[in-house]
């Protein structure tokens, strides 16, 4: 592949990179926020034991820590490796991790299958919580929109970015090699 091509790919894998992080992380750490306040406003309302609300809550409760520890390794390490590698040229084989990174997303989209599973039962029993269901939605699409354009185009191109560029060492294995049939 031509060394303008390359840079073009890297181009756009670093500028994708940006987008994750100031668009998404962003929009859902503050719809996080949002939601919290409204399952608090809700909650308080209902004490009963064993609600769906309270599941609901936890459920989200141990979403954010899933998702809180998942940006920070993203951002401070997959996104810092991908972004050093794609500056020097020498790719790392970051295939294992960014796997865990996308079982991550899996993960996390049933999760929020299972928030709004207990939410809209009770929704039926209660006949509330419109507002809290819009909230959860949205969060629901924006994190559907933000595991896709990470899976496919930030993992996925890097992924084959590194197969089709070989690494520092190959090319100097690849020079050694020459040298020791040539010579």
């Amino acid at each position: 592949m031509g060394m303008n091509a390359t840079k073009t790919k890297q181009n756009i894998i670093e500028e994708r990179i940006r987008n994750v992080v100031l668009q998404f992380h962003r929009t859902l750490a503050a719809d996080i926020e949002e939601i919290l306040g409204q399952f608090d406003s809700y909650v308080i309302r209902d004490t009963s034991e064993g609600s769906l609300l309270i599941e609901a809550k936890n459920l989200f409760l141990y979403l954010i820590q899933r998702l809180q520890f998942h940006t920070l390794l993203e951002e401070n390490i997959v996104f810092a490796v991908i972004l050093k590698s794609l500056e020097t040229g020498e790719y790392k084989n970051l295939t294992p991790m960014l796997e865990s990174m996308e079982l991550e997303h899996q993960e996390d989209r049933k999760i929020i299958q299972r928030i709004m599973g207990r939410l809209a039962s009770y929704q039926k029993e209660n006949n509330d919580l419109e507002d809290l269901i819009k909230l959860m939605h949205r969060f629901q699409i924006v994190f559907e929109e933000h595991s896709h354009f990470e899976d496919e185009l930030v993992f996925k191109p890097y992924r084959n970015l590194c197969l089709e560029e070989p690494s520092h060492d190959e090319v100097r294995h690849r020079s050694l090699v020459k040298r020791s049939i040539s010579g």
